[in-house]
């Protein structure tokens, strides 16, 4: 068993921490605020083993470097990202490893700005330089591949990040598999053949055996009733004769029942099609006359828009004319228009005589426009009048055409076509009885080609009575062996499934496991899910110091079966009121709750500054 553990770490200038160095004990609790850089120490960690954060992320995906928009822009250009990590075994064994990532930044061409470019790293294993490929290969060949490391680093890993399939493969490995010879003295059958993990593939292919089986058992049960059909119909001769006689009677009864009703259906089918052809000339010839109406109609709606136009302008100028009456006869001519003294007496009368001529000629005008008023209403009357009467027309011919289409069918009523109508029904009253003469003809014959098959099958078949017997026989006891083996092999099956099942619990003290269930039809399926000592399951209502016990003690069973121990990070440990047991170095990420921690009561303490907010280093 390799156990390692941290015995310093070194981080600079990742993400939100500017600069931090732990010395770590066997458990280590870390207490900070939300953004604190708890969570930074584990992607830092990772970054410097395998260039991943925490979560399988790559590097290039997120970032390493701290937000440099913070930092002056001299210490940009020099910027230096680093993590070292000193690890140490239980045999004494020391491992250091370094990963640094470089900032470059290039003078832009025919600029003074720098750019940012792409960034170098460099890579040290106990304290020398190495290029990547050797220090990814050292990282796997002593501490482990980075889905070994997240699996036994990460008490969530295993049943939050792995497919199902992939969680039983794992336990499966660590579980004693019962041997098929236990499993047979179980279930008291010690011929069961094949492997444990052949059970299933067994018994499937022995039920798809049986099934075929079972059919061919049925086929030669069906040989060996027919073979006695010879003795039963004796002389094949007369068979034939009697089927050739019942075909003749068949085709004849056909003929009879089908030419007459054949002819009088056609001639019905005439009658009506002659009854709508008339119908649909009547209908075409009324549109017509309706298309013509309704274009006089519009004609005569378009006229008596033009006299309502008309008698709306002639109202218009009369008001006019009225209005200019008044005003002109209202208007004072003894005075001046400019300066309002009064005028001479010669001028008055000029002026009065004036204003007589002018309303004269707009009463004369007044006069001419009623005149027009008077005409216009009486052509607006009659043609309101005659559109009136052509609407009605207009619905007297609609009228007409609905009347013409609810006749399309009037041919019913025709003395012609009920007479054929009647005589149709008449023959298919007769019919029915040839219908049932020809139905018990065509059974009768179907019963003869019957009795003559069976015949020759019956001739064939009878040389091989015993041989169909043999086979029969042996297929019967292959059948029955195979049911008893099934039955054998399901029961060695369930108990494989029991004792599985046992055997994976025995390991777990603070939660179970189920590794199979079963389907509607009754089999079992594979599965892989984990509950709490409570019963409830750990991917939907466990709570978090639950899952993180179940998570720890299934790292432990783990790490015994890959012989390796690495570092155990807790993230979001609020939850947790006690350590956990476990011989991997312990390491307790929360948010600081003054009600379970106060910095002032720790015993070793360090208080590290990142962006800000304060991380307390507490070391157990």
């Amino acid at each position: 068993m390799k156990n390692w553990t941290i015995e310093e770490m070194e981080i600079r200038n990742f993400k939100g921490i500017r600069r931090l160095h732990l010395r770590p004990e066997q458990n280590n609790f870390y207490f900070g605020d939300n953004g604190s850089g708890k969570s930074s120490i584990v992607d830092a960690y990772f970054w410097c083993l395998f260039g991943y954060d925490a979560r399988g992320n790559h590097e290039r995906s997120f970032k390493v470097e701290p937000n440099l928009e913070v930092l002056p822009k001299a210490r940009r250009r020099d910027l230096e990202v680093k993590v070292k990590i000193k690890f140490a075994s239980e045999d004494n064994i020391e491992f250091e490893i370094e990963r640094v990532m470089q900032e470059n930044w290039e003078r832009q061409e025919g600029s003074k700005a720098f750019q940012r470019a792409a960034p170098d790293y460099t890579y040290k294993i106990n304290k020398q330089p190495v290029k990547k490929g050797v220090f990814d290969r050292t990282i796997e060949e002593k501490i482990g591949p980075l889905e070994t490391v997240q699996l036994l680093s990460n008490p969530l890993h295993f049943a939050e990040h792995l497919h199902w399939k992939d969680r039983r493969r794992l336990l499966m490995q660590v579980i004693d598999t019962p041997t098929i010879s236990e499993l047979a003295a179980d279930v008291g059958e010690p011929e069961l053949s094949g492997k444990v993990d052949e059970l299933e593939s067994f018994i499937e292919n022995s039920q798809k055996t049986m099934r075929k089986l079972d059919k061919e058992i049925d086929d030669i049960v069906n040989k060996l009733e027919v073979v006695a059909i010879e003795e039963k119909f004796g002389d094949i001769s007369k068979l034939e004769e009697k089927k050739e006689e019942l075909k003749e009677e068949l085709k004849e009864l056909q003929r009879q029942s089908g030419s007459s009703t054949a002819e009088l259906e056609k001639k019905r089918a005439e009658i009506k099609k002659d009854w709508i052809r008339k119908i649909n000339e009547q209908v075409a010839e009324k549109n017509q006359e309706l298309n013509e109406l309704r274009n006089k109609i519009s004609n005569l709606k378009r006229d008596k828009r033009e006299f309502e136009t008309t008698l709306n302008r002639l109202e218009d100028k009369k008001e006019e004319l009225v209005k200019q009456y008044k005003e002109v006869e209202s208007k004072k001519v003894d005075n001046c228009g400019f300066c309002g003294q009064p005028l001479p007496d010669d001028m008055k009368e000029k002026a009065r005589s004036k204003r007589s001529e002018h309303l004269k000629e707009i009463q004369q005008e007044g006069n001419k426009v009623i005149n027009q008023l008077k005409t216009a209403k009486k052509e607006l009357a009659k043609v309101s009048k005659q559109l009136e009467t052509e609407k009605e027309k207009e619905e007297e011919l609609q009228d007409k055409i609905a009347e013409l289409q609810n006749k399309e069918e009037g041919y019913k009523e025709l003395e012609e076509y009920q007479k054929i109508s009647k005589e149709i029904e008449e023959l298919e009253e007769g019919q029915e009885n040839f219908e049932e003469e020809i139905t018990e003809l065509e059974e009768e014959l179907e019963e003869v080609r019957e009795k003559i098959a069976e015949h020759k099958v019956a001739t064939k078949n009878l040389s091989k009575k015993k041989e169909l017997e043999e086979e029969l026989e042996s297929k019967q006891e292959h059948y029955e062996q195979l049911a008893y083996m099934v039955d054998k092999a399901t029961q060695a099956a369930e108990r494989k499934y029991r004792l599985l099942e046992e055997r994976a619990n025995n390991l777990l003290d603070k939660s179970t496991v189920k590794l199979f269930e079963e389907k509607q039809n009754g089999n079992k399926k594979e599965t892989c899910k984990i509950y709490g000592s409570c019963g409830s399951e750990f991917e939907k209502n466990l709570n978090n110091s639950d899952r993180i016990r179940i998570g720890v003690e299934i790292i432990n069973i783990l790490a015994e079966e890959f012989g390796l121990r690495v570092p155990i990070w807790v993230d979001n440990a609020e939850a947790i009121t006690e350590v956990v047991e476990t011989d991997s170095q312990l390491f307790y990420l929360a948010v600081v709750n003054e009600d379970k921690f106060n910095p002032s009561d720790a015993r070793e303490l360090q208080i590290v500054r990142t962006n800000n907010n304060h991380l307390y280093v507490v070391n157990q």
